[in-house]
Order: structure tokens, then sequence, then C-alpha cells
């Protein structure tokens, strides 16, 4: 499983927002953020699916972040989740 950190989303959101809409570049515009705690049997079952996706390569019109909630409290206050599993677009 591989973790992902707040300032890793926030960094990818400040790239993507200020590129241009109107151009061509096929990396991804939406930005998916799994929040798990990691005590959580669901949570974890969650998170393991959404790290399948991201390294089947597949979908390429988003980026996956799996954020552990734990770690990441300051996330969680800015997305408003307060259960996990939680899954913002």
């Amino acid at each position: 499983m591989s973790w992902d950190s707040y300032q890793t989303v926030k960094n990818w959101m400040a790239k993507t927002s200020s590129s241009s809409t109107t151009s061509r570049d096929s990396s991804p515009k939406v930005a998916v953020l799994c929040f798990v705690e990691q005590w959580s049997p669901i949570a974890m079952h969650m998170a393991q699916m959404f790290e399948k996706l991201r390294k089947g390569g597949e979908l390429t019109f988003c980026q996956i972040f799996i954020l552990d909630c734990e770690l990441h409290d300051d996330a969680c206050l800015d997305y408003d989740v307060t259960v996990t599993p939680s899954v913002v677009f």
C-alpha cells in the first residue's frame, strides 16, 4: 500500500488548477481522494481497491490519492470528512 501525503495532494491541485483548461495536455484533471483509517478493515479494503486501480493504469482521467486520516487530520477538516472510509472527487 502506498500512502500519499496531504502536501502531495495540495501540490497536485495547485499544478492542475494553474494549467490551462484549453490545453491538450493528457494529464489527469480529476482528483479522487480516498480517506481511510488503518484500524478499520472496511476502510483498508477500500484503500486496497483504490491502490489496485491506481497501479492498473486504466484510469487515465483521474489521479487517485490515498490518505491516512490519523496522519492528515488537516485534510479531513478541509474536506469535511467525518467518517471513514470516505471518497471525495
